[in-house]
């Protein structure tokens, strides 16, 4: 009434940017347009084959229904053809709010009975089994390793099954609640956090590696696209961009 020059739309938009500015990510806004038909649409593992023939990729675009079974039938296919020692998950820009996939998945990894996550539902438990994939786990994660993606990987490291490597993550995993705006977008309010097996609640700061490699973000997704590529970093030394920690943040 009293901001000359304002309409209830424009103030309303103001309103919402201050929401997101001052909040996040514990406030998002979600989008329909192109980029968000376009991650719907993406496959669950964009990429899987074997390093140095004994070392299992495999690239996760989304955490969705059906990753188990993806990332189990993506197992044995690689351990057809080759005897493994290991397995990198990589879930860098992954995504996703299927926290029920995001579990499922990690009990592939778990032999043991004990519990793994709560995500508003009651806290979801692993179950005894002798087929539990054994190999040694790498995760990759980065600042767009966002949502179910971040309680996938700290699932699995809190369940010792992996290793946590990369930057802290986006911090978007939370039990959230979406209002419709006229916009025809959805205003995402965070209204309880994830829980790990332990009580442990995963922060909005992210989820904090276990060896933090920095990585400018050009670089970084060259990388991705290109594991091989060669950029002008590359001659750094080693040590000048890895950083050991051993606190889940």
């Amino acid at each position: 009434a009293h901001l000359a020059g304002m309409s209830e739309a424009q103030l309303n938009q103001a309103a919402v940017q201050a929401l997101i500015s001052g909040l996040g990510p514990r406030v998002s806004l979600i989008t329909n347009g192109a980029a968000g038909k376009a991650r719907a649409e993406a496959p669950l593992i964009s990429r899987s084959n074997v390093f140095n023939g004994a070392i299992a990729y495999i690239r996760v675009e989304q955490v969705g229904d059906g990753l188990a079974n993806a990332v189990r039938e993506a197992c044995k296919r690689l351990e057809g053809t080759n005897r493994l020692d290991g397995l990198i998950l990589d879930l860098r820009y992954a995504a996703g709010d299927a926290y029920a996939s995001a579990t499922a998945t990690a009990e592939l990894f778990i032999k043991k009975d004990q519990p793994l996550m709560d995500w508003g539902t009651g806290m979801v438990r692993s179950k005894d089994k002798t087929d539990a994939i054994s190999l040694p786990v790498a995760v990759l994660v980065n600042r767009q390793t966002v949502g179910a993606a971040e309680a996938l990987a700290a699932v699995l490291r809190e369940a010792g099954s992996g290793l946590i490597l990369g930057n802290r993550t986006a911090g978007q995993a939370m039990i959230a609640q979406e209002f419709p705006l006229k916009s025809g977008e959805r205003l995402r309010i965070a209204t309880a956090p994830i829980q790990l097996g332990d009580g442990t609640a995963l922060s909005a700061l992210g989820l904090k590696p276990d060896i933090t490699v920095e990585v400018a973000a050009g670089d970084e997704r060259a990388y991705f696209t290109d594991a091989y590529k060669v950029t002008r970093r590359a001659e750094l030394p080693a040590a000048a961009s890895l950083t050991l920690t051993n606190q889940a943040g």
